[in-house]
């Protein structure tokens, strides 16, 4: 072979060298005849594959299990030390086999599980992942995968991955659905289970998905096709979703155990990871919604959600600054540069809305319902601008930060940089290109859209600051609740009634409950009334206020009253003023009860004042003690009634009289009057058994003569019973009557023998009164 160079070219010649010696070579084989040989995967290779697939992920599973057991028992310290458990626990603890099941149910939860419990007829589920048994199972199974494939001899496959992992995980749920239905737990009737089909879905994508990336972690390259910056920014934002969790989960439970006890810590504890993302979500300026109500970072308390929003803005500050060191490209090599970490935000909150759902479900014989708490949909687009806010940071703030970070927390804000299949590895973190140099009026540029943002960012904030704090206080729950006290102090019920409307149903919920309807009556419900009332409410204290979402609880303590109760006062959002500022309105009628009447008169004295009124209506009032008469205006008739007390809170007042109708003086007068010119014109009469007369005597003579009735004594009239209504029907007795007369004792035998006689008539008789006007009206029916 000889070689000449001509200028730039190179001209190769190559030369024949010696003859070859030897046998000539055999002639050239046919090629062979039929279909080639196959190349597919054969079932022995998939079965393979899946051998070696299952160990990890079954490993991983039983790891999980123990992590089941561990989050089982911290909940049961838990309330056993606070000595409040849940309804019915104690006697299902007693259950050996409850606490022999109860860890396979946590199981199925971290393995996104449904909970269901059926109880003759009634059914309730619960989709909330215990997100510790979750990560023990992925972690463990992604860790062990790595590790056999850095132990292979042959790197597997992007195809070999998923194909592996999708067979071991649908296996695995195969099994797991009639394995969990079979470690059901049984109590009491009652049987609970995490077999559904959120099981079989979670289980294989989990397994799916721990299995491929622990094997692709051990040669990790991404493909050319892949950005790198995004691949970094996910990185950081999973790295925020860690953050959270490791400070917002103890810093939650120290305040659940101070504020609540025990068994909310617990709680806290065993619903870490879901806690940390609403934490996440409120903190970001987002919102969790739920049950028809939506909470937002100031819902609950001022100072809470200031805290909170600072440890955003902190938490934003290191994000800035960890992506202004770990970047691939350079800040402001093209307009995609800014796009990248907003788009890894919003993604993050996609991810933080799924992992946040919480599923409560129930019903009764085909009729049921559920509820979702969840972060509000939205919120993922605020952590996308967040993002863009520590885009704006990376390229202003941090790069003046950064030189001067101790070194510690420079370790822990740097991460290697990740690799293209075929980049060189001769660093551990990669080359990272030099920035260019950029000119001054790219700076300035930068720092006048940074300037601009946080401008606006910190307009907003004071907006947003200043907006809540005229929202509570001149148009808070308690400005709305001192004004409809002050109504009630004041015996302005119809203010009363307008801020406390008795037909008042919250929006958003599935059903309301109301003491009153539509045929409850006011008639009751009037100043004149209530100014006359005995110890009424005449003043007032809110002792506390708790907002949640769209509903307020006022604890207020009622002057006036005997003992100065407590009551609670509940208060909706209902609208808006100015389109700006919450209105509120107060619910359930406020701090009206209903009074069930089951009187028989038409009008009735209350507190010495006559109502019309329909007797059988129920009718609101206010607390307070009433004096009511039904016969009021009655010259017949009264009552000895004891005042009716309406206890604040009660719901419910029975203002019906229980005591029976009594005569006035009035009525006695007019009926002994008339029952005298009765039995006076009866005693008048000359006949042994005068008709309509109440009394008689028989004589054994065969004539009579000066028959002379004179009254002993008359029917009493002092204890009659009363019904209440005209026309009354009174007996009347223990009344006597004397006679004396002669009678024929001939007996017709000679001249006739006249001889005196005398006896007694006992007189009983019943009259019906009725009433005309002033005047009582009495029928005698002896």
């Amino acid at each position: 072979m000889a070689a000449r160079r001509l200028d730039s070219f190179t001209l190769r010649l190559v030369l024949p060298t010696d003859p070859p010696t030897g046998p000539p070579p055999p002639p050239p084989t046919a090629a062979p005849t039929g279909p080639p040989p196959s190349t597919g995967v054969t079932p022995a290779a998939l079965l393979a594959e899946a051998r070696t697939a299952a160990v990890p992920a079954l490993l991983g599973l039983a790891v999980a299990l123990g992590a089941a057991v561990l989050v089982t028992v911290v909940v049961l310290l838990g309330f056993a030390i606070a000595g409040d458990s849940p309804s019915g626990i104690d006697d299902e603890l007693g259950n050996v086999t409850v606490l022999f099941f109860l860890p396979f149910q946590v199981l199925g939860l971290g393995l996104l599980g449904t909970l269901g419990l059926t109880e003759s007829g009634v059914h309730a589920s619960l989709y909330a992942p215990v997100y510790w048994v979750t990560g023990a199972f992925v972690v463990t199974t992604a860790v062990l995968a790595r590790r056999a494939e850095l132990r292979a001899a042959v790197p597997t496959t992007t195809l070999e991955r998923v194909r592996s992992g999708a067979i071991v995980g649908l296996a695995l749920g195969v099994v797991l659905l009639p394995l969990m239905r079979l470690l059901a737990m049984r109590a009491n009737g009652t049987l609970s289970h995490t077999a559904s089909p959120t099981l079989f879905i979670g289980t294989t994508l989990l397994t799916l998905g721990a299995l491929w990336a622990g094997r692709w972690s051990a040669r990790g390259r991404w493909h050319r096709a892949v950005d790198l910056d995004l691949v970094v920014a996910l990185r950081l934002m999973w790295s925020v979703l860690i953050g959270w969790l490791v400070v917002a989960v103890p810093v939650a439970a120290i305040l659940a155990l101070v504020g609540e006890g025990p068994d909310a810590t617990v709680t806290v504890l065993a619903a870490g990871p879901t806690a940390a993302i609403y934490l996440l979500e409120l903190a970001h300026l987002g919102a969790v919604s739920g049950a028809g109500e939506t909470y937002f970072v100031w819902s609950e308390s001022i100072l809470l959600g200031g805290i909170l929003t600072v440890a955003a803005l902190v938490s934003t500050l290191l994000v800035s600054v960890a992506w202004h060191r770990r970047r691939v490209r350079p800040a402001g090599a093209d307009a995609w540069s800014w796009a990248v970490l907003p788009l890894a935000g919003l993604v993050a909150g996609l991810i933080a809305w799924l992992a946040g759902l919480v599923v409560v479900g129930g019903g009764i014989e085909g009729f049921g319902g559920q509820a979702v708490i969840a972060p509000a949909f939205w919120s993922m687009f605020v952590l996308a601008v967040w993002a863009l806010a520590a885009e704006g940071l990376s390229r202003t703030v941090a790069p003046a930060l950064s030189p001067g970070l101790p070194a510690p927390i420079a370790r822990l804000l740097d991460h290697p940089r990740p690799l293209h299949e075929g980049d060189p590895t001769d660093q551990p973190g990669g080359e990272r290109a030099e920035p260019r140099v950029r000119t001054p009026e790219e700076r300035r540029r930068d720092r006048r859209l940074v300037l601009i943002g946080v401008g606006v960012v910190a307009s907003l904030a004071v907006l947003a600051i200043g907006y809540r704090v005229v929202d509570s206080t001149f148009f808070g729950p308690e400005k709305q609740a001192e004004a409809y006290l002050d109504a009630v102090v004041d015996a302005d019920l119809d203010k009363a009634q307008e801020l406390a409307p008795f037909d008042y149903e919250p929006e958003g919920l599935a059903f309301a409950v109301s003491f009153g309807d539509e045929d409850t009556r006011t008639d009751l419900f009037t100043r004149e009334i209530y100014e006359a009332t005995e110890e009424r409410i005449t003043g007032y204290e809110i002792l506390s206020t708790d907002v949640s979402g769209d509903r307020a609880e006022l604890e207020v303590r009622l002057e006036g009253l005997s003992g100065e109760p407590t009551v609670d006062l509940t208060l909706y959002r209902d609208g808006r003023s100015f389109g700006l500022f919450t209105d509120w309105v107060v619910g359930d009628a406020g701090l009206a009860q209903v009074g069930s009447s089951y009187g028989e008169t038409d009008s009735i004295g209350v507190n010495g004042i006559m109502v019309e009124t329909d007797p059988e209506a129920d009718q609101w009032l206010l607390p307070g003690t009433y004096d009511i008469d039904p016969y009021a205006d009655d010259p017949f008739l009264q009552a000895d009634v004891d005042p009716v007390v309406v206890e604040p809170g009660a719901g419910y007042a029975s203002i019906g009289v229980s005591s029976s109708a009594e005569p006035t003086e009035e009525f006695r007068a007019q009926l002994d009057d008339q029952v005298g010119a009765y039995l006076e014109e009866c005693m008048a009469s000359t006949e042994l058994e005068p008709e309509g007369c109440p009394q008689s005597t028989y004589s054994f003579g065969d004539g009579v003569r000066k028959v002379e009735w004179t009254l002993t004594r008359a029917p009493d009239t002092s204890d009659l019973y009363l019904s209440g209504e005209f026309p009354e029907t009174l007996y009347l007795s223990d009344g006597e009557a004397a006679v004396t007369y002669e009678a024929d004792e001939s007996y017709g035998f000679g001249p006739k023998d006249f001889q005196p006689q005398e006896d007694t008539s006992y007189l009983s008789l019943q009259v019906e009164v009725d009433v005309d006007g002033d005047e009582l009206v009495v029928t005698f029916e002896p």
